[in-house]
Order: structure tokens, then sequence, then C-alpha cells
């Protein structure tokens, strides 16, 4: 199993040449662990992005097709270091696949919203799914990756973010279910 991120904002039409992070499940820690904030680096972000997963296997799966291959949503939390200022999306191993580099949140198996309210603690804001591209990153992913049953696909980041605080709870939610709910240690 692997996780997939596409690294730009939501709204950003797939390139033919992504900008992607792949990260292997021993970096993804459940909504239900806590959450151990690395010593390497002083500042850490922790920031949501959409994510759905995958439950057939394909390859160079056609755009109109796409929704055929995913069944479930959640949110995803990337934790990463912040160094001179800007959070780091790509890059060293060091940076993205450490362990508990990714809270993946509970699945949500209701695909038929239109639009999705997405909270992190008082932050809110309201997307429209067709904005999230998933179809066409999915399609595009295809093209270099296989999807494998289980794979996770993050086809965008979102405009949320806070900064995990030692003993403090970090709570996200998405379209009124509570998918993240994690103590950060």
């Amino acid at each position: 199993m692997k996780l997939m991120i596409i690294n730009s904002p939501i709204g950003s039409a797939p390139t033919s040449e992504p900008d992607v992070t792949i990260v292997t499940d021993s970096s993804i820690t459940t909504h239900k662990n806590p959450l151990f904030v690395p010593d390497a680096n002083a500042e850490y972000v922790f920031e949501l992005a959409p994510a759905v997963k995958i439950f057939r296997l394909g390859k160079s799966i056609p755009v109109k097709f796409a929704s055929r291959y995913y069944d479930a949503i959640t949110l995803i939390a990337r934790v990463m270091p912040v160094i001179d200022g800007k959070p780091v999306r790509n890059g060293s191993a060091i940076y993205t696949a450490y362990d508990s580099a990714i809270v993946r949140g509970e699945w949500i198996d209701d695909l038929t919203k239109q639009t999705l309210e997405v909270t992190l603690g008082e932050q809110k804001v309201e997307i429209n799914i067709a904005d999230l591209r998933i179809d066409e990153t999915i399609s595009m992913l295809s093209k270099y990756f296989s999807m494998k049953i289980g794979d996770i696909v993050s086809p965008c980041y979102l405009p949320l973010s806070t900064t995990p605080v030692i003993d403090t709870r970090i709570t996200a939610s998405l379209s009124g279910c509570n998918v993240i709910n994690i103590k950060v240690k």
C-alpha cells in the first residue's frame, strides 16, 4: 500500500509531470493513535488534504472510468517540518516519510455530495468536489504507477493548517463527520 500525494493547492489542474510525493504505509498513523511530533526540527505544520481509497487494481485508467476505482473519502493530515518559514512538502525522506508523517482520518463511504465542508479546529472551508479533480488525478497517476487495492490518492492540499502543540488535541471533520481526533505528544 502506498499514499500518493499531489503537491498542488486545491483547484490546480493535474500536469503531465506532476509534483508527487510517495509515502509508504509505515509513515501513516490512523486517527485512533496519538501523534508523536519528532524532535528533529523546531517547528512543524499540520496541513489537511482530502484523500480517496483505491479498491480496484488498474493501470492507465481513462478519466471517464476513474470514478470506478475509489470508494471512500477522508482527510489526511501531513505533519511537515517548517524550514526557512515554509513547510517542506517534498524532498528527502527525512522530511516526508518519518513515522507519523501522515495522519489518516476515518473513511467515509458517502461520495454523493457535491460540496464538502472541512473544518480544522475553528477554521472552516467549503469545497466543491469537482475542484478536487480526483478522476483526473487518478488517471494521470495511473500512467506512472499501478493503482492497487488499498492505495490512497490525495489530489491536492487545502488552505487549512495549524501548528501541532504538545499535549493538545487536533480535530478535523468532513461534512460534519469527525474524521481526525488525535492527541499530540
